[in-house]
């Protein structure tokens, strides 16, 4: 019972908020209303107005700036303390061979329009289940925990070259026989050595250092193709090829792969030819590329230029 702003008993703090113990908050819902700003905080002395200047303490849990917008503020937080966001990628293990996350491009943030972005994979094998991910980096640190992951089956017919353009300061081209190209034919190079003496009929075999790689004959069909359309542009074939062979002699290592799900990452070892079937518009382009790296590490694709973000200075 309460008269004149006091209890039956008298007591002098009647009208006193009553204390609200809550734990485990997960949610907060709003509605109903226009808002300026939603703030939470574990300090139950703060005061009010808040700073103007938006700071947060060790004490925020969430201070949501709407500013006519639906970005409830923390984004522009972020922003503030993101500097780049890295997308990755990681396949995973089928063979029973563990891999590890490669970084593939790296997305300065510098304001809102930043963060909306799209990149192309072009490093992918046929055949393969990847994990993509896109992990912030906050104050030079990526977030360990916490962020989105997306995985992604990899399918595609045909050919494909990859590579440096040439003439280019970085850009990467890909190059594509979608129809008459030939499973590469394989050769595996090893370190052995064959040494005749006088004394024997037959010679010693010296196997020395731990050389093992592949040497490949690429053949196919490269014209342009429309996506579109869904058809081959037979009349723009001459225009594509020349571009192709100043790509292929460029001199930079190039990732080969295939639908059978073969993926290499290679170099150009041999003077590439274009032949031309008889009373036909088939022109056929044939190289060898011997193997200088492994397609899925991060390190050799940072070597071969074909991605920019040094593996030495992320987490794996």
């Amino acid at each position: 019972m309460v008269f004149l702003g006091t209890t039956f008993n008298a007591m002098p703090d009647t009208f006193d908020s009553t204390l609200i113990v809550a734990t485990n908050l997960t949610t907060v819902r709003i509605g109903s209303a226009r808002f300026d700003d939603l703030y939470i905080s574990r300090d139950p002395n703060t005061q009010l107005p808040l700073p103007q200047d938006g700071e947060w303490d060790e004490f925020t849990v969430l201070w949501a700036h709407f500013q006519n917008t639906l970005f409830a503020g923390t984004l522009l937080y972020d922003i503030n303390h993101i500097s780049h966001f890295l997308i990755k990628r990681k396949k995973v293990t089928q063979d029973g061979v563990l891999h590890g996350w490669v970084s593939l491009f790296r997305i300065p943030v510098f304001s809102v329009d930043d963060i909306v972005f799209e990149r192309v994979d072009m490093y992918n094998a046929c055949n393969a289940v990847y994990d993509y991910a896109v992990v912030p980096v906050i104050n030079g640190a990526e977030v360990r925990e916490g962020f989105a992951v997306k995985r992604v089956t990899s399918n595609f017919d045909g050919l494909f070259i990859v590579g440096e353009d040439a003439g280019s300061d970085g850009n990467i081209v890909m190059y594509a026989s979608k129809t008459d190209y030939a499973a590469p034919r394989r050769r595996r190079i090893g370190a052995g050595s064959v040494v005749k003496t006088l004394g024997r009929k037959r010679p010693f075999v010296i196997h020395q250092g731990a050389t093992s790689y592949d040497e490949m004959s690429i053949e196919g069909m490269f014209v342009p193709f429309d996506c579109d359309a869904c058809a081959l542009l037979i009349k723009e074939g001459y225009r594509y090829r020349d571009r192709l062979m100043d790509f292929l002699v460029g001199g930079s290592p190039k990732i080969v792969k295939i639908d059978d799900g073969r993926i290499v990452l290679a170099d150009v070892i041999s003077e590439p030819e274009e032949t031309q079937e008889p009373q036909t518009e088939k022109f056929v382009t044939s190289f060898e590329i011997a193997e200088v790296g492994d397609a899925e590490n991060a390190t050799d694709l940072f070597n071969a230029n074909l991605i920019d973000v040094d593996p030495r200075q992320v987490l794996s």
